[in-house]
């Protein structure tokens, strides 16, 4: 089987990730990245189409991140002044792929632009620095004001707000949004037209009240209109992988059964941080995306899912904050035993870590560590969002359980402990680093993509994981680092591993 993959930026996530899952011989055709954009400059557009007409024409199936196609990546879909007409036109080459490829299953995703709650720039309009809160804000007012549950304070609000913003930035912001939207129904119009066999939207960073969520209420809306259903959740820079994994599903006929145990009672019910829903929902959501089922017979399933959260999501907790969600109303003691149990019983396993965003909660990983599981269980993932994590875990094990390729799944594994316990949880946060950051750069602007901070983050990495995590680091060589976007927010890592050790 071949599949052409076109991701949604130039990010590891997106452009690495995909290349380096444990699946078996099968092709998977990703676009080159001197075509692709980078941060705020758009990819080439008219190159990527010209790729893609030449790569699909042995291919199988081809998985398109539309954002790429319309905008040029994730980010230029937030900047662009570009018009309705000429972002269609651009959509509208899947026309000339469907036609030409009758036969190809074509597989789509397209997010609703999101309203970050910061004053940071480096992804979204300049104004943003200084008026991103603000705006964030006035969409959640806005939003109230539409339901009519403003109270008195929020109406006063709502009219400062409107005075301190300038006219000129929320008409350029909202202005964006409804075009955007616009070229969302179109997308949509192709799905029930059948140019796409599988589409999605997934919903980048939101909240249950703002703008974004506005913008999902209207899709809603105009697709029980048309009546032919569509996912929509939590996520954007794992679809390309889900939806990989979705693609091998349908082509080997697989359908996997996936059995969920959280290390909380409460963890179902929990609405993590940048998502709009409990996250038994997304769960549930990622599942069915991948093509698999979710089952309630731990005997049937093909794989176990365990999420490791508390009763709560805590940003970074202090100690007295993670008291109660995290040592009263989580058992880690038992979420452990139930996965030596499980691994007992020959089971594939996988771990969600989205106790604390963006990166690792040590406490569980170190109970792995102490138990001899870090290399035992089969997936593990705690990068960014919890939507973010599950469906990299979700992908790995389906991939797997294709594959039956230990090796490449065991690098896939190691490289998440380095990625995501190494930089994201520790060496992002090192005191040196924030120190040479205050020297003239920030964490959104670096002293370049292989500059002295990045060699600084490699040779912190590297000491910090043969000195912590031996049974992990005993596995690798070397790792060459870069920041492709210059900042220190996410890391390319392509690791150099000890092959004899790979044989044992």
């Amino acid at each position: 089987m071949k599949i052409v993959l076109l991701p949604l930026d130039d990010r590891p996530c997106n452009l690495y990730f995909p290349k380096i899952l444990p699946y078996g011989r099968d092709k998977v055709s990703i676009a080159p990245s001197q075509i692709m954009g980078n941060q705020k400059r758009s990819a080439n557009i008219e190159g990527l189409q010209n790729w893609l007409f030449d790569e699909c024409k042995d291919a199988d199936y081809l998985v398109m991140a539309l954002d790429t196609l319309i905008y040029g990546g994730l980010i230029p879909s937030r900047l662009h002044h570009k018009s309705k007409e000429e972002l269609i036109n651009n959509l509208d080459f899947v026309k000339k792929i469907r036609e030409a490829y009758p036969n190809l299953k074509i597989f789509a995703f397209l997010t609703i632009m999101r309203t970050p709650n910061s004053n940071f720039d480096s992804e979204e309009p300049l104004y943003w620095k200084r008026h991103g809160k603000r705006i964030f804000r006035l969409g959640q007012l806005i939003h109230k004001e539409k339901m009519g549950i403003l109270t008195p304070d929020e109406k006063k609000e709502l009219k400062e707000l409107k005075n301190e913003i300038p006219y000129k930035t929320i008409r350029d912001y909202r202005d964006r949004r409804k075009v955007n939207l616009e070229v969302l129904h179109h997308a949509y119009d192709l799905y029930v037209e059948n140019y796409f066999d599988y589409f999605y939207i997934p919903q980048d960073d939101s909240n249950p009240y703002g703008f974004t969520r506005l913008d999902q209420m209207d899709i809603i809306e105009y697709i029980n209109k048309c009546g032919k259903s569509v996912k929509i959740f939590p996520g954007a820079d794992e679809v390309g992988l889900v939806m990989l994994t979705r693609a091998i599903n349908e082509f080997y006929n697989k359908k996997p059964k996936v059995y969920v145990y959280y290390a909380s009672c409460k963890g179902p019910f929990v609405v993590p941080s940048f998502e709009d829903r409990m996250i038994d929902s997304t769960i549930n959501d990622q599942i069915l995306s991948i093509g698999g089922i979710r089952v309630n017979s731990l005997s049937e399933c093909d794989f176990v899912l365990a999420i490791n959260i508390g009763g709560d999501m805590l940003y970074f907790p202090n100690e007295e904050e993670r008291i109660i969600p995290y040592d009263i109303e989580r058992n880690l003691a038992d979420f452990i035993n139930y996965i030596k149990y499980v691994k007992s019983m020959g089971k594939v396993v996988g771990v969600c870590d989205v106790a604390i965003p963006t990166g690792s909660d040590f406490e569980l990983v170190n109970l792995l560590r102490k138990e001899g599981l870090m290399l035992k269980i089969d997936g593990y993932a705690s990068w960014n969002t919890a939507s973010n994590t599950i469906g990299t875990v979700l992908s790995e094990l389906s991939c797997y359980m294709h594959s039956h390729n230990y090796k490449k799944n065991l690098k896939f594994l190691i490289h998440r402990y380095y990625d995501d316990l190494g930089y994201c949880s520790f060496t992002r946060t090192w005191t040196d680093i924030n120190a040479a950051l205050a020297r003239g750069y920030s964490e959104a602007r670096l002293d370049g993509k292989r500059g002295k901070i990045t060699r600084m983050c490699k040779a912190k990495l590297l000491s910090y994981m043969e000195e912590e995590y031996t049974e992990v680091s005993k596995y690798v060589e070397d790792i060459a680092v870069s920041s492709p976007w210059n900042r220190s927010f996410e890391m390319q890592f392509t690791i150099k591993y000890n092959e004899k050790m790979m044989k044992k």
